[in-house]
């Protein structure tokens, strides 16, 4: 994405957070818009809203549908949207509310990637080691299964990051023995 056109959907996310915690619902519309990235992410509608030889009035059909069933504010921003026909910014701008909306909450989720699933009480565990060391909220903990890591973890929190994989391990006496 072009710079001026991200520095655009940052505008606007910025714009929604402020709007939504002026008016106390920021962890509603943090919600909502969770959903509408998941439908966008299970029907492919980043690319949808992206591509060019799609006609406006089609895409303008999609958020249409979708205002049926949202809050005002979202509604509002779709129509800006569509009367600026930046369907191209839609995907990004909604995640970087996202990303302001953790921000501004004080409240980060957490990925967790290990070779084997975690139990809930080791989950309870990182999420106190986590917000100890980094010092921040964690909200939810989305669990990734990577066996390429060996054993251990890699936490990541609001772009920190916990490296104690034994892959890392290793790559580092690696590095250590050239």
């Amino acid at each position: 994405m072009e710079t001026n056109k991200y520095e655009l959907a940052i505008t606007y996310s910025q714009r929604l957070v402020r709007q939504a915690r002026s008016e106390g619902n920021l962890s509603d519309l943090f919600k909502e818009i969770e959903e509408v990235l998941s439908v966008f992410d299970q029907q492919n509608l980043e690319k949808f809203f992206a591509n060019n030889t799609i006609p406006e009035k089609d895409k303008a059909n999609i958020l249409h549908l979708f205002q049926q069933e949202i809050s005002p504010i979202l509604a509002t921003f779709f129509d800006q949207i569509i009367l600026n026909t930046e369907y191209d910014i839609l995907y990004a701008s909604l995640a970087e509310v996202i990303h302001h909306s953790q921000t501004a909450m004080g409240q980060y989720d957490m990925r967790v990637t290990t070779a084997v699933p975690l139990t809930s009480s080791q989950k309870l565990q990182m999420i106190a080691k986590a917000e100890k060391l980094l010092g921040l909220k964690v909200r939810q903990v989305i669990e990734e299964i990577n066996p390429g890591i060996i054993g251990g973890f890699i936490i990541e929190v609001n772009h920190k990051i916990i490296d104690a994989s034994v892959r890392h391990q290793l790559q580092n006496v690696q590095n250590q023995m050239k």
